[in-house]
């Protein structure tokens, strides 16, 4: 399993805002991808993290290809990217518990 983990450090009190259009990209997801969405409780404020678990990183690369063709990702993106000031993302091989 693989987990992707994608991170947005927001302009100050976009959190909120990003955390709810990410709930909108999520809803495009089948629910066996688990989506998530955390907010910071420590550290730098303002980080919103969003997680997903896909069965190999091929499953991952082939959906958002898919995904990102859509017009609705594509406005809610536009939206993010301007509340954010960077990013990152992870990708995380699941070794323990195996399945």
């Amino acid at each position: 399993m693989i987990l992707v983990r994608t991170w947005f450090r927001t302009k100050w009190g976009a959190a909120s805002t990003v955390v709810e259009l990410l709930k909108g990209i999520s809803t495009t997801l089948e629910a066996a991808r688990r989506a998530r969405i955390y907010t910071d409780l420590s550290g730098e404020l303002f980080t919103v993290t969003w997680e997903t678990e896909w069965p190999s990183l091929a499953a991952y690369e082939a959906a958002f290809e898919e995904i990102r063709q859509g017009d609705e990702y594509r406005e809610l993106m536009t939206e993010i990217v301007d509340l954010v000031q960077t990013g990152g993302r992870e990708y995380l091989l699941q070794r323990w518990p195996e399945g």
